[in-house]
């Protein structure tokens, strides 16, 4: 139900967020493995012989026969420029700041979930998180005070079981493609590490949009970034 959905993905963006401050995992082959096929041993069946009879025979009905069809080839589920950086998939369109080209691609219905790095990381620390969802009731983050955002963004750091710190916070109203959002920016402390984010969220009738940008300086080409977010 809203309930559940609503628990999963709370837990997977505070979960990526937190992602933020380990390396980046995955690239850009995400194709499965063909799973082995295994066939079945053959075995003799018995035949048993049917006694003769004057009856006469029914003749065997034929049954029509189904037209087979070729599964379509399935589209990427997205395009990128690696020269460009211009990201696209069926929701948003945006380009990437500068050296952050990486993706790495993770499904988990209903939410689908691209993370962007530099080639570099985490010697360049800066990365960023796009999250797709189902709109549900509870996910319009324009709808919650900055407190409650934060609660929501500290279960994820919660769950890493080490000593961090939030400071700076600052929550925004922002419009994006004429639908009503955020950004939530705050410095985020972690091992010795100060980090800059900014959690950019807008929903729209049909689906929920979470962006989490990290820098350790250019929060000016952050704020670029996301400002530049189109909605299809």
């Amino acid at each position: 139900g809203e309930k559940k959905m609503k628990k999963l993905f709370i837990v997977l963006m505070a979960a990526l967020i937190a992602v933020s401050l380990a390396a980046c995992t995955g690239g850009t082959d995400k194709n499965p493995t063909d799973a082995p096929i295994t066939e079945a041993p053959a075995t003799d069946v018995p035949v048993t012989e049917v006694p003769a009879t004057d009856e006469p025979t029914a003749e065997p009905t034929a049954e029509p026969t189904a037209e087979v069809t070729e599964a379509p080839t399935p589209e990427p589920a997205y395009t990128f420029d690696e020269t460009t950086r211009k990201f696209e998939d069926s929701y948003l369109v945006f380009t990437l700041p500068e050296d952050i080209t990486v993706i790495a691609v993770t499904n988990a219905e209903p939410i689908t979930s691209y993370s962007f790095c530099s080639p570099s990381y985490p010697a360049n620390s800066d990365n960023i998180i796009y999250v797709v969802a189902p709109a549900a009731a509870g996910n319009d983050y324009s709808q919650k005070t900055a407190d409650q955002i934060l609660a929501e963004i500290k279960v994820g750091f919660d769950a890493l079981g080490v000593e961090y710190s939030i400071t700076n916070t600052n929550l925004e109203a922002i419009t994006c493609s004429d639908h009503n959002g955020i950004i939530f920016s705050y410095d985020i402390s972690m091992n010795g590490v100060t980090l800059h984010q900014m959690f950019w969220s807008v929903t729209t009738e049909d689906n929920t949009f979470n962006i989490t940008a990290t820098t350790t300086e250019n929060v000016d080409a952050q704020r670029a970034f996301l400002d530049a977010v189109i909605i299809k």
